[in-house]
């Protein structure tokens, strides 16, 4: 087969995956430059606030110690299903779960989601730490959304402690 010339039709079909190839290339770094430029734009957004106040649920997937990696269409969808403030809404609706937590507390602790310790994720996914005062664990869960705003909880993974 070396040493046979490529038909048309396979001259063709190397063609258009090359161009394929290309393009997404091509789409992904314009798409990662926009996403950099953004993150740029609200870090700086954040060191120029007047009131030194820590940024709010617009930022807060930027900068800070909770690291959401929602992304902006995610955010909207969460808002058009009825959540004004999408990040903090998921994460007070999860603190009142402590049910979802797999593992028990001991020594009569009682195991409790850490309110700084729940990142959220892509694809309604919520990386969560848990504790009771002696031991932790952590969860991986997945969210869905129900018509009138009833965040439906299960857990995917979670760490014994």
């Amino acid at each position: 087969m070396a040493g046979r010339p490529l038909t048309v039709s396979r001259r063709i079909f190397v063609v258009l995956l090359v161009v394929s190839v290309g393009v997404n290339a091509w789409l992904i770094s314009r798409r990662y430059g926009i996403e950099t430029k953004r993150r740029h734009q609200a870090e700086s957004e954040v060191a120029r606030r007047p009131d030194g106040q820590p940024p709010g649920d617009e930022e807060a997937h930027v900068v800070g110690e909770r690291q959401d990696l929602l992304g902006s269409v995610e955010r909207d969808w969460l808002r058009r299903a009825g959540f004004t403030a999408p990040a903090e809404s998921l994460r007070a609706d999860l603190l009142r779960h402590p049910e979802l937590i797999p593992s028990e507390g001991v020594v009569g602790g009682t195991m409790a989601f850490r309110p700084d310790a729940i990142y959220l994720l892509p694809g309604g996914h919520v990386w969560a730490i848990a504790d009771d005062g002696h031991i932790e664990t952590a969860v991986l869960l997945r969210y869905t959304v129900e018509r009138d705003t009833t965040v439906r909880w299960n857990v995917v993974y979670h760490r014994e402690p």
